[in-house]
């Protein structure tokens, strides 16, 4: 079943601070694939309550992937129901060549680039409340600390941050992240490094790190 267009989205605040704490490990992959691949088959055979499974289970970080790619809270809000909606449409050809996750987050990755394509620029950072937070004299509080690096990591290049993301955030290998950016493997190692180095000198310079 897919998510109802009306119900409320993941509270930001919330949602966000979990996605930059993820740390994830081999055995921990290994046993959600074993648990994705059940739900998968499950859902391609029409098994409503298995499709609202993966939806609740990736929905958070999809919507999280989307609005740092976005900068933008309501945009983002559209484009990750766009993703469940495709995601509903192609489970069916989905034929297990590759993790379950990479494939998702090609279907974000080229939903937000498309919208970005539309609307080009340097997106600003927004959410319901508009909260500006400026630079601090002394190293500010967890939460202003991981909304200070999203902001920065949503006014890096599109590839840069797309790389940044999917490899410090989602732990994905180099060789998923070209699968899903689209880049060559090169390309990847190297946007990686340059938005490491940018979002580095960017912390240090608002005493974030």
């Amino acid at each position: 079943m897919l998510p109802e267009k009306k119900q409320r989205p993941p509270d930001r605040r919330a949602v966000m601070p979990s996605l930059f704490g993820t740390v994830r490990t081999g055995k921990n992959n290994m046993d959600e694939n074993i648990k994705n691949s059940k739900l998968i088959k499950a859902a391609q055979k029409g098994n409503k309550a298995a499709f609202d499974q993966l939806v609740l289970k990736y929905k958070d970080s999809v919507f999280n992937l989307c609005y740092c790619l976005l900068g933008d809270y309501r945009g983002a809000e559209e484009s990750a129901q766009k993703v469940f909606i495709n995601m509903y449409r192609g489970l069916g050809k989905f034929g297990f060549k590759a993790k379950f996750s990479v494939w998702l987050y090609r279907i974000a990755v080229n939903i937000c680039k498309n919208r970005l394509e539309k609307q080009p620029g340097t997106p600003k950072m927004n959410s319901p409340d508009d909260a500006e937070l400026s630079a601090p004299s002394k190293p500010p509080e967890k939460k202003e600390r991981a909304e200070l690096i999203r902001q920065e990591i949503s006014a890096l290049p599109r590839d840069k941050k797309t790389v940044i993301l999917l490899r410090d955030i989602e732990r994905l290998s180099y060789r998923e992240i070209a699968v899903i950016t689209g880049l060559k493997l090169g390309a990847v190692k190297s946007n990686l490094s340059e938005a490491r180095e940018t979002l580095k000198k960017e912390l240090r310079r608002k005493n974030v790190i």
